[in-house]
């Protein structure tokens, strides 16, 4: 029900249109596929800064500098291979359509 009432609100112009919500939207899978390995980098390459962060925002585990590097390296890596890779796979589907025709 959750899932018809939200397609059905976007679909009447309900929900307003926020670019940098539809671009992490649209990056959030490249941001889950990859976002252990930015955490294991950002751990061994800022370990105090992050455990410091951790402390000062009053949270365990991965601070807030951690996630931010994890979120900012998976849209990285949709701006420089999903999104590229999408379109060209995109414009082979078009091409074999056209010399099939």
């Amino acid at each position: 029900m959750v899932v018809v009432a939200a397609l059905t609100s976007e679909r009447l112009g309900w929900v307003p249109n926020i670019t940098w919500l539809k671009f992490l939207g649209a990056a959030s899978f490249s941001i889950y596929i990859f976002q252990q390995l930015f955490f294991t980098l950002s751990g061994t390459l800022f370990s105090d800064l992050t455990r410091l962060s951790g402390i000062i925002f009053g949270i365990s585990g991965f601070g807030p500098m951690d996630v931010a590097i994890a979120a900012g390296g998976g849209a990285l890596i949709y701006m420089s291979i999903e999104k590229p890779l999408g379109h060209y796979l995109k414009s082979i589907r078009l091409r074999a359509k056209i010399v099939a025709a």
